[in-house]
């Protein structure tokens, strides 16, 4: 079987270390990592790294996660033609067994993504990389889910105990295994996306296509993620990204039944309002997130207007 790992990385060297040296030891075909624009010394780094698995990208530009992915697996799928992709951030790992572990499941025909069981290095579940299993797509889901009932449709606690597995409909990028045939059929994953919201959108497109999603609590990958405070004052370009494509997300689930969660979304980010120094700036980002949403206009940016608000 032969499995090629894909990483986006920018300015986290030292986790970055991690993450390669802990794929690198496994059984892979090999390793692309894309290098989003850093300037901590990342790109000398790799190259200094001897190994034959490995292959370097230095993007021209910060092509953001969603960029990085999609640059990852085109390459990835060009020079290798590998069987599964794997994907996860440069604050990442994998377990030491993991690649073993995969080798040696049972994986159905018709499965096309692998989502592995995500913790902190202190082993408790990251939620951020709990996957999808019932997407809310009718108006009751929608409110429930977006008014404090996720719990009930992600995968729950129990799931999470060796040997459980399950469908799910959506997962992030952290380890997440792609069959070949998905990236055939539905193409890489949308770059225009930058970030936030580009893996549950992917992988649900995935199951959208005919392809089943199996959630492996034996499949073990490590994040070491630095949690977001809910009262933390986002920086403006990632309310901008965050709204509009949490908005492109709920499209996705249903394209007639979008306007009731992108509203809610709205609502939400206006009220977090009161949490950012420069309130009149936040809000017109978020009218801004919302419009661009709303419309599909993924041409835009938030640069340009953030520059314009500076002024």
């Amino acid at each position: 079987m032969n499995i090629v790992a894909v990483i986006v990385t920018r300015n986290r060297l030292k986790k970055l270390q991690k993450a390669l040296d802990s794929i690198l030891s496994q059984d892979v075909s090999g390793v692309v990592v894309v290098d989003n624009q850093s300037t901590d010394n990342t790109l000398q780094w790799l190259h200094s790294v001897k190994s034959e698995k490995l292959t370097i990208i230095s993007a021209e530009n910060n092509l953001g996660g969603a960029g990085g992915f999609a640059l990852g697996f085109s390459k990835a799928v060009e020079r290798f033609d590998p069987d599964w992709l794997l994907c996860f951030d440069d604050d990442a790992y994998p377990a030491e067994d993991l690649i073993s572990r995969f080798k040696n499941i049972d994986i159905p025909a018709n499965a096309g993504i692998i989502s592995a069981a995500v913790f902190s290095p202190e082993h408790a579940i990251t939620e951020m990389n709990r996957p999808l299993a019932v997407a809310p797509t009718s108006s009751l889901q929608i409110i429930h889910y977006l008014t404090g009932g996720r719990a009930s449709y992600v995968v729950p606690d129990a799931l999470y105990s060796r040997g459980k597995r399950a469908e799910v409909q959506a997962s992030s990028f952290v380890g997440c295994f792609v069959k070949r045939e998905v990236v055939a059929r539905i193409g890489v994953p949308r770059a225009e996306l930058f970030i936030y919201a580009d893996d549950i959108i992917f992988t649900y497109q995935a199951f959208q296509a005919g392809f089943t999603n199996i959630f492996r609590a034996d499949l073990i990958f490590y994040h070491d993620c630095q949690v977001e405070n809910k009262k933390e004052a986002y920086p403006l370009w990632k309310v901008y990204f965050l709204l509009r494509n949490q908005i492109e997300m709920h499209k996705n689930f249903n394209s007639r039944n979008f306007w009731l969660p992108a509203i809610l979304r709205f609502l939400h980010q206006v009220v977090r309002c009161s949490y950012h120094p420069h309130k009149v700036s936040y809000l017109k980002v978020v009218a801004q997130a919302f419009y661009d949403g709303i419309t599909g206009k993924f041409n835009n940016t938030p640069w340009v207007f953030l520059e314009k608000l500076k002024g």
